[in-house]
């Protein structure tokens, strides 16, 4: 009897220290989840109040500084020197310098893709570096008009595989020369420093040299993403 009794104490001994222990960590747990989710939810206002911030001090009056962009395009290839009629998703990126809200200067990068057609024996790949002047107008604090006039140095290039009898060559024939572009849209400001562009630009590419010759006309519509510095 008395090893039953002594038995039981220590068993429930046990339990009691076993219940302690459950409880001690289940309040720990509590404590570190609440913890946990007071400094996240205290980083996430931080954040939010930053955005805010910057969102409240965005002013295209006053835009001024030097800024790089990149966005996406739809670029419109008419048809022309056998070439079909095709959209084509391109990429393009610029860096720039806001002279002051009203005029300022960009370089750009188009890459405008393989545009199908009956011209030779691959896709011609065409792309170009743009220097344009751009002006702004700000019509309020968060939107502004802009248009921009200039040059875009270009270049394509195909093969053309020819076979005389019994033998055949591969010749790369290239065309490269300068045109003007012209380009609209609208921008509108998120933050003091991130802008997002909605954009339209025409290019005429004309190019007659020896035997060769190219005539296009390709516009982009593009969604461009601003940052200033």
């Amino acid at each position: 009897m008395i090893m039953r009794s002594s038995y039981s104490h220590f068993t429930g001994s046990i339990h009691s220290i076993a219940t302690l222990l459950a409880s001690y960590l289940s309040n720990f747990s509590h404590r570190l989840c609440v913890s946990m989710l007071s400094t996240t939810l205290s980083r996430l206002t931080t954040l939010l109040l930053l955005f805010l911030s910057g969102y409240s001090a965005a002013d295209q009056r006053t835009d001024s500084g030097f800024y790089i962009s990149g966005g996406i395009g739809a670029a419109q290839i008419e048809p022309g020197s056998f070439l079909d009629d095709e959209t084509n998703t391109i990429p393009r990126v610029a860096f720039g310098w806001q002279l002051n809200p009203y005029l300022g200067a960009e370089l750009g990068y188009f890459d405008f893709g393989e545009m199908s057609g009956l011209i030779g024996d691959t896709p011609p790949d065409a792309s170009g570096i743009s220097l344009a002047v751009r002006g702004q107008l700000p019509v309020s604090s968060k939107l502004a008009l802009f248009a921009k006039a200039g040059q875009i140095w270009w270049g394509s290039d195909f093969t053309i595989t020819t076979c005389r009898f019994i033998e055949c060559s591969v010749r790369e024939i290239n065309f490269d020369d300068r045109d003007a572009m012209l380009g609209v849209g609208l921008s509108y400001e998120l933050t003091d420093r991130l802008e997002i562009e909605l954009e339209y630009d025409y290019f005429d590419f004309k190019f007659a040299r020896d035997f060769r010759q190219f005539n296009n006309e390709t516009s982009v519509t593009s969604l461009v993403l601003t940052f200033e510095f």
